[in-house]
C-alpha cells in the first residue's frame, strides 16, 4: 500500500479510486525514535526511521526490546565471536541513545558481539548501495583500545574477512583506522554516530566501496570494501557482520544500530507499465483517479509516484500522459530525480526571511529524523544523511547572522576559504606556508584535503599541486572555482 508521511489510503465513496486523508499523528515508523546526546539526559524523539523515498532500512537494534543485565547471545541474531557464549556482551540500563527508551549495549572486557548479516536482506548479493549506522559512547574514564569492526565474509570457525576495523584510545585522544593510520580526535562523554557508507557494484573498483564517517567527519573515503584491511587478500563483495570487540578495555556503549538499503525504487506500489500509478499492471481510469487526487502536490513521495514529467507538479501534462497510456503496458519510465540547490538568501535562512530565526530552528526541529530526499537538501547542515539535533544547533548558531549559503552536501567547499588563488591558509597571501600545506597533504583521499589543496583538480595531492602554489607567491589573484 502507498504510504507518504501522515498520509493513508481510504476509499472514495464512490468506490472507483483511493483518495488519501490527513490523520494528524499517524505516520509509520520503522524504529524507535533516536534522541539524547548526553547519557543520562532527556530524550527528545528525533528519527522517524520511516522508509523513505530510495531508501529503506532493512534491520535496526535500538535495544529497547531487552532487559538491563541480559545477555545477548542466542538472542536476535546476536552471538559471540565464533558462537562463544563466554565473549558475549549484555545489555544496560548504564546509558542509552534511543528517545524515550533507557538501554544500549555494553562492549567491555571479553566481549566480542556479532551479529551475521550475510543470507539477509539481500546483502551477498554483490550490488546495491548501503549505510551501516550506529551511535557510540566512550567514556572519559575508559581504558583500552576497543574496537568497531565489519567482515565481508564470517563464518564461526572461519572463514573471515575483514572490511572495517576502526579503534578508540582515550589514553591517545583519537581514533584511527587499522592498517592505515587515517586519524580523528575521540569524543567522549556524548553520543556520537558512526556511519559506513558501502557501494557493493560501483563501477569505480570491482571490490566495492566504502566511506567511514565519524561524527559526519570522514576518516577514510571511497577505500576498497572486500579488501578493506589492505592485505592484498580480498574477500567477498558482500555485507558479512558487524563486530563490536572489546579487546579488554573497559566499557563502551553502542546503542540504535541500523542498516538500510539505498537507491531502492521509491514507487509504491511498483509499476508493472508505464503509468500504472496503482501497481494493478493495467494503464487505466483508475490510474487517473489516483493522479487526480494529488493534483497539485509537490511533496516528493507524491512525485515520485505520479509525476509523468518531472516538473516537480502534478498537473494536467500528468493526467493527460496517464490517458495517453490507456490499454497500453510499455517499459515503466526511470523516476524522477530532483536536484538539491540552497536558494536561502542567508545560511540557514530557510524561510527566506532575509535573516534566520526562530522560525527557521523550528522547521529543522520539525524535520527531526527524516532522511526524506528533500528534507535532507534544506536542513541537513552537516552532511550526516540524517536530520538531527546537530542540525538544529548549527542553525541555531546562526540567529541573526547572514552568511552566504553553504554548498550542497557532497560538493566541494574550502576552509579556510581562500582569498587569492592558491591562497591554501586563507591569509590573504600565497606564501611558503600554503606551499607547506599542500605539501602535507600529499597522498591524502580525504574529501576535504582534495577540496583545499588538489589544485589541478586531478583527484590527487601531488608535488605538481605544490609547484602551481609556488608559482603564485607574491601574487594574489582571485581564487579558482573549485573541483567538480
Amino acid at each position: 500500500m502507498f504510504r507518504s508521511k501522515a498520509m493513508w489510503w481510504v476509499l472514495a465513496t464512490s468506490g472507483s479510486f483511493w483518495l488519501p486523508v490527513t490523520e494528524a499523528g499517524t505516520y509509520e515508523t520503522h524504529g524507535t525514535p533516536r534522541g539524547p546526546d548526553l547519557i543520562t539526559g532527556a530524550t527528545t524523539p528525533s528519527d522517524s526511521g520511516g522508509v523513505q523515498a530510495g531508501q529503506h532500512v532493512v534491520w535496526d537494534e535500538d535495544l529497547e526490546g531487552y532487559f538491563s543485565g541480559q545477555d545477548l547471545h542466542g538472542i536476535n541474531g546476536w552471538k559471540g565471536w565464533d558462537n562463544d557464549p563466554g565473549v558475549s556482551a549484555q545489555v544496560t540500563n548504564a546509558a542509552n541513545h534511543t528517545g524515550g527508551g533507557r538501554l544500549s549495549v555494553d562492549i567491555e572486557g571479553p566481549a566480542d558481539l556479532v551479529r551475521e548479516y550475510a543470507n539477509e536482506f539481500g546483502t551477498t548479493e554483490n550490488s546495491g548501495q548501503w549505510v551501516y549506522r550506529a551511535w557510540q559512547f566512550v567514556p572519559s574514564n575508559m581504558s583500552g583500545q576497543a574496537y568497531f569492526v565489519m567482515q565481508n565474509t564470517y563464518d564461526d570457525g572461519g572463514p573471515y574477512n575483514w572490511s572495517v576495523q576502526v579503534h578508540h584510545d582515550v589514553a591517545r585522544g583519537t581514533i584511527q583506522a587499522d592498517y592505515d593510520g587515517e586519524e580523528l580526535p575521540l569524543f567522549t562523554d556524548e553520543w556520537i554516530s558512526i556511519r559506513i557508507e558501502i557501494d557493493l557494484d560501483t563501477d569505480l573498483d570491482p571490490e566495492g566501496l566504502q566511506s567511514y564517517y565519524y561524527d559526519g567527519i570522514p576518516l577514510y573515503e571511497s577505500v576498497s570494501w572486500s579488501d578493506g584491511i589492505r592485505n592484498g587478500n580480498p574477500g567477498l563483495v558482500q555485507i558479512g557482520s558487524v563486530d563490536l570487540f572489546a579487546n579488554g578495555a573497559t566499557s563502551t556503549y553502542y546503542d540504535d544500530l541500523e542498516l538500510e538499503h539505498l537507491n531502492v525504487s521509491c514507487r509504491d506500489p511498483e509499476w508493472c507499465c508505464d503509468g500504472d500509478v496503482d501497481g494493478s499492471c493495467n494503464v487505466d481510469p483508475a490510474d487517473f483517479g489516483f493522479a487526480m487526487a494529488f493534483y497539485g502536490s509537490e511533496d516528493p513521495e507524491i512525485l515520485c509516484q505520479f509525476d509523468m514529467d518531472c516538473n516537480n507538479i502534478i498537473d494536467d501534462v500528468d493526467l493527460d500522459i496517464i490517458v495517453e497510456l490507456f490499454g497500453t503496458c510499455n517499459e515503466p519510465r526511470i523516476a524522477c530525480s530532483y536536484p538539491c540547490e540552497h536558494d536561502w538568501p542567508c545560511d540557514g535562512d530557510f524561510d527566506r526571511s532575509g535573516h534566520v530565526n526562530p522560525a527557521d530552528v523550528a522547521l529543522v526541529f520539525a524535520a527531526i529524523g527524516s532522511r526524506d530526499t528533500q528534507d535532507l537538501c534544506r536542513f541537513d547542515m552537516d552532511c550526516s544523511r540524517v536530520i538531527d539535533e546537530t542540525d538544529v544547533f548549527i542553525v541555531r548558531e546562526l540567529i541573526n547572522i547572514c552568511d552566504p549559503p553553504r554548498p550542497v552536501c557532497g560538493e566541494c567547499r574550502r576552509v579556510p576559504t581562500w582569498r587569492c588563488n592558491r591562497d591554501v591558509d586563507g591569509d590573504g597571501q600565497v606564501n611558503p606556508v600554503d606551499y607547506g600545506l599542500v605539501q602535507a597533504a600529499f597522498g591524502s583521499t580525504n574529501h576535504q584535503d582534495l577540496c583545499n589543496y588538489d589544485v589541478d583538480c586531478d583527484g590527487q595531492i601531488n608535488p605538481v599541486d605544490a609547484g602551481l602554489v609556488q608559482t603564485l607567491f607574491g601574487i594574489c589573484d582571485p581564487p579558482d572555482a573549485t573541483c567538480p
